[in-house]
């Protein structure tokens, strides 16, 4: 069902809408409407006459927690072929709703874990360069910094073409509350960095960003969630770092390379992803590179990669998984 869009304007031009507005575009938020496994919803939207095709965020957050409008304006100012652009947004209650622009493909997420089809490495690797670029932007390019705060398979975007199209920025930068346990909730097991999780640190940052952006190159390169369960016990989880970790210990580095590829891949681009991969999750946030180092590394294959250091626990032999989880995961 098409909706009118509302009329109301913040700078950059953009829209604010009702939230009627958004249900009718949406069925009610109907389930046949969602991103598989993601908080995006189909919509259809009627502007100047014409129909337009959306992609609405639904938030659900905090009635402690007060919206910072001037910086949910400032994303639709973002301006990069791989950032997906923000045309409006709703904020009603105890919901925010974010409006970008539709990307045909649907989320990475929806590729990356369907049994309908696999993803080719190449373009996978143009993937991994496009979310890279959009960061590289974020950090550096733009006329201040901009931290996403929420990188992860369900915020990349797809077109016609599989370019990535970055968006579901985090709310980090968009809200202010009083209660510290707001700023640990906006992040998703698995891709927030062991700063964050463990309170060390409160605010979300480029080098938090960068330990997101690097498990997503090793999810990309191996198929695999970020933590996964063991099939013997269901308390059993491994996490896909240290997985990686061990892998690269033992000099078996591309033992980790998605087997639904079939060897598909090239090895040099598989190696350094993972590579890449490693250094951006590195534990001492001060120890990852700048995304313009991590994207140096991506891009120029004639250079050879970094050396890292094992962490310590992977270096002293201390193993964080039994040998039967590990060999659940391969």
């Amino acid at each position: 069902m098409a909706a009118n869009p509302g009329t109301q304007l913040l700078p950059g031009g953009l829209r604010i809408f009702s939230y009627k507005e958004l249900s009718q575009a949406t069925r009610g938020f109907s389930e046949f409407e969602k991103f598989g496994g993601s908080s995006f919803y189909r919509g259809f939207l009627l502007c100047h006459e014409h129909g337009l095709q959306v992609a609405i965020k639904r938030v659900f957050i905090s009635s402690k927690t007060r919206v910072k409008i001037l910086e949910v304006s400032l994303l639709s100012e973002l301006k990069h072929r791989n950032i997906a652009q923000l045309i409006g947004w709703c904020h009603e209650a105890d919901e925010l709703l974010l409006v970008y622009e539709f990307s045909t493909k649907g989320s990475l997420r929806d590729h990356l874990y369907s049994s309908g089809s696999i993803l080719t490495w190449p373009i996978r690797y143009k993937i991994i360069l496009g979310v890279g670029d959009a960061l590289l932007y974020l950090h550096r390019q733009w006329s201040s910094v901009v931290v996403h705060g929420n990188i992860k398979p369900s915020s990349v975007m797809l077109d016609s073409s599989f370019n990535a199209r970055l968006g579901d920025f985090g709310l980090a930068g968009m809200t202010e509350s009083t209660e510290y346990d707001s700023m640990v909730v906006l992040g998703t097991i698995g891709y927030i960095s062991p700063e964050l999780a463990s309170g060390h640190m409160l605010r979300f940052t480029t080098e938090t960003d960068v330990y997101s952006f690097g498990v997503l190159l090793l999810e990309l390169a191996s198929g695999r969630p970020p933590i996964l369960r063991g099939e013997h016990q269901d308390r059993d989880r491994v996490n896909l770092v240290w997985w990686v970790w061990k892998l690269y210990g033992r000099g078996a580095l591309l033992d980790a390379a998605d087997p639904g590829l079939h060897g598909e891949f090239d090895a040099d681009q598989m190696e350094r992803a993972l590579i890449v991969g490693l250094w951006c999750v590195h534990e001492d946030y001060r120890d990852r590179p700048s995304m313009n180092q991590a994207m140096t590394a991506l891009r120029h294959l004639e250079d050879p990669p970094p050396q890292l250091e094992l962490p310590s626990d992977i270096a002293a032999g201390q193993e964080l998984t039994t040998t039967s989880d590990d060999e659940s995961v391969q």
